[in-house]
């Protein structure tokens, strides 16, 4: 259960920057719904939840809007920026359609017994997120970019050479 509520919050940018197609929706637009929808979750199965209130408001927060909130703290409006521009202008393709079976997957998670469990419901929903092709990138490797996700690999050494790597 530690180990999923460390990991939520940050791997929700991850799932959806990770998702082609002729998209007339962005990338921030399908993570501010994606982040709704595990909020929803959360509170909803917050009587389940294996560890104390405080442990859980200091994760999620008191309210699901609080919760969102928090989300979207862990996500910069700059990462976010770069995403949505990169779509945009064609270095990434953001397939609509995978992100919103992600979305899906998360609201359908039954609130039982293996909710908040390690390899328990949201856990599998959030790793068949990861498995979706949500975002993919259009350069290869050794040529420009700015962002890991424009790279065929996923893999950008934004910091040194500013190239695609492959996958390390």
């Amino acid at each position: 259960m530690r180990k999923l509520v460390s990991l939520i919050a940050p791997s929700l940018f991850a799932l959806v920057a990770g998702c082609g197609g002729d998209s007339t929706e962005l990338p921030s637009e399908s993570f501010k719904a994606l982040q709704t929808t595990a909020c929803k979750q959360f509170f909803g199965c917050k009587s389940k939840f294996p560890g104390k209130v405080e442990d859980f408001e200091k994760a999620f927060g008191k309210t699901e809007a609080e919760c969102v909130t928090k989300m979207q703290a862990e996500q910069s409006a700059a990462e976010s920026k770069a995403l949505d521009d990169a779509v945009e202008a064609g270095r990434v393709k953001f397939h609509e359609d995978q992100a919103e079976k992600c979305i899906d997957g998360i609201a359908a998670v039954k609130c039982d017994d293996t909710f908040w469990a390690d390899g328990g419901g949201l856990e599998k929903a959030f790793d068949a997120c990861e498995k979706l092709n949500i975002v993919e990138g259009t350069i290869a490797n050794g040529k420009d970019c700015t962002i890991d996700e424009e790279c065929v690999s996923q893999e950008c050494d934004a910091e040194a050479t500013k190239k695609c790597v492959a996958d390390q």
